[in-house]
């Protein structure tokens, strides 16, 4: 699945986001880098060319916040429409939701998006990170947009889904009883945790389910790797997928072979490069300095997945369900 970074710039300035100034050794910050009409277009043949075998064509829009460029999506949707012949085509939206209009909301439903909001639970928790750039906290805007889209158009409430983020100053009790009880999301599937279901251990396939194409039409695994790093481009739109670049990424585990035969977490390490800090390409070194945070996540994913148990979650497709 693509998925084309239409803008970097975003509207809100959330304490924990990846993007952020002070947040991340080396990471890119908000700027006003847009994706071009031409890069878009030829992001979509890119994909849609190299993949004549797929019965159904996904199509996602990411941000910074996405619905900056809500113009743009509008012409990718009609151009993907255009171009796909007996398939089925779906899009995906991720946003943080203060942007739903009743335009926006009409030719969300009109094209069957699957829409994914981020809220990190009550208007307290929630606006203790998701605020404006003045400080303001964005719960308020969100939840009237939400609203009104559910009000306007009943019957695609089961097209939203929502993320949270469980950030360091949150109380997860009160996080899991507002989602249960309130209107709008007890009965939603909230994505506290992606569990993703691998055949191995270790770093996704890159560029296999998931491909990040940047503004400017630089291809990289997804969009949770640091761009503004050489290291972690594997192509362009334009000469397509560096496979050396690849495979050096996937075989990221070498660099610590020995180290990881003996490790009691290796059965649960989803350690990828990208969750490795490093100024321009890994070395054992660097990875090793991961390890302890991997196997305290380990630790951390076991412990939530029991807490969430045992106020009556199950886990079921990637997310906990309240039974």
């Amino acid at each position: 699945m693509p998925e084309l970074q239409v803008t970097q710039q975003c509207n809100l300035r959330c304490e924990y986001c990846a993007y952020a100034e002070d947040n991340y050794k080396n990471a890119r910050t908000h700027s006003d880098k847009r994706m071009s009409r031409e890069t878009a277009f030829a992001a979509i043949d890119f994909f849609i060319n190299r993949n004549p075998e797929l019965s159904e064509v996904v199509i996602g829009f990411y941000g910074g916040e996405s619905l900056l460029e809500f113009d743009l999506i509008k012409r990718c949707v009609e151009y993907a429409n255009s171009k796909v012949e007996g398939k089925r085509i779906r899009f995906n939206l991720t946003t943080n939701g203060t942007l739903i209009n009743d335009e926006v909301a009409d030719f969300l439903v009109e094209n069957d998006f699957i829409l994914n909001v981020s809220i990190d639970g009550s208007e307290e928790e929630h606006n203790r990170s998701r605020k404006y750039p003045d400080g303001t906290g964005s719960f308020a805007t969100i939840i009237s947009n939400i609203n009104n889209l559910r009000n306007k158009y009943p019957d695609y409430e089961r097209k939203i889904t929502i993320s949270t983020t469980i950030n360091p100053y949150a109380d997860l009790s009160c996080v899991l009883e507002y989602f249960s009880t309130d209107e709008i999301f007890q009965d939603k599937s909230i994505m506290f945790n992606q569990m993703v279901e691998k055949d191995y251990n270790g770093p996704c396939m890159p560029g296999v389910k998931r491909l990040f194409v940047r503004t400017d039409g630089a291809l990289f695994p997804c969009e949770r790797v640091n761009e503004t790093l050489d290291f972690f481009k594997i192509g362009t739109i334009e000469d397509g997928i560096d496979i050396d670049k690849v495979l050096g990424l996937l075989n990221i585990g070498k660099l610590t072979s020995d180290e990881c035969k003996s490790c009691w977490a290796l059965r649960q390490c989803s350690l990828c490069a990208g969750l490795i800090s490093f100024d321009e390409s890994p070395t054992r070194e660097d990875k090793l300095r991961s390890c302890p945070e991997c196997k305290s996540r380990s630790i951390s994913d076991i412990y939530e997945l029991c807490v969430l148990s045992e106020f009556g979650y199950k886990a079921e497709g990637g997310s906990f369900l309240l039974e």
